[in-house]
């Protein structure tokens, strides 16, 4: 999803970056509350989309960029493309090409599919159930997340959520 595996080594502009994910995490490692476990989870992922973006920024036009900064930044609410457009300071012609070719999908696409990636993350790891997912998530219902999810992925999201946990997929 974030392109990481066809990256052999990304490196630090700064030394801190991605230091204050390591920080917290090691903070958090001898702690085995829900709390903990949902943060460890959200600040993994995040360290995650910063690695990536780390891997790719330079590659990218800057427009593009502030797009994709404002698209992660803001998985949980309604997104226009007026807004991404007014954030990225491209014209809404201009961030269309440079979605498709730098990403092979639309704006308005890649924000739904991010979305679904951070629902299946919070499934995944049993951090949430269905309904707090989809509000959290700012879907207009749980049954049109649903359906979303099962589009995407080919199963419900509570087959998905029984079927995998923590340790990965059923029977490994």
């Amino acid at each position: 999803m974030l392109g990481l595996t066809r990256v052999d080594m990304v490196s630090c502009d700064e030394r801190t970056a991605p230091d204050r994910f390591f920080d917290r995490l090691y903070e958090l490692n001898g702690e085995s509350s829900q709390a903990a476990r949902k943060e460890s989870s959200i600040l993994c992922y995040s360290l995650l989309v910063e690695l990536a973006e780390m891997a790719t920024v330079r590659r990218r036009p800057p427009e593009l960029q502030r797009a994709l900064e404002y698209i992660h930044g803001h998985l949980n609410e309604r997104l226009t493309l007026e807004e991404l457009v007014r954030h990225s300071g491209a014209s809404s012609a201009t961030l269309h090409r440079q979605f498709r070719k730098y990403l092979q999908t639309s704006p308005v696409g890649y924000f739904l599919d991010q979305k679904l990636e951070r629902a299946k993350t919070l499934l995944e790891n049993h951090l949430y159930s269905i309904k707090e997912v989809s509000a959290l998530l700012n879907y207009a219902s749980p049954q049109y997340f649903a359906s979303e999810f099962k589009k995407k992925y080919g199963v419900p999201p509570g087959s998905f959520k029984f079927r995998r946990g923590p340790a990965g997929p059923a029977g490994s």
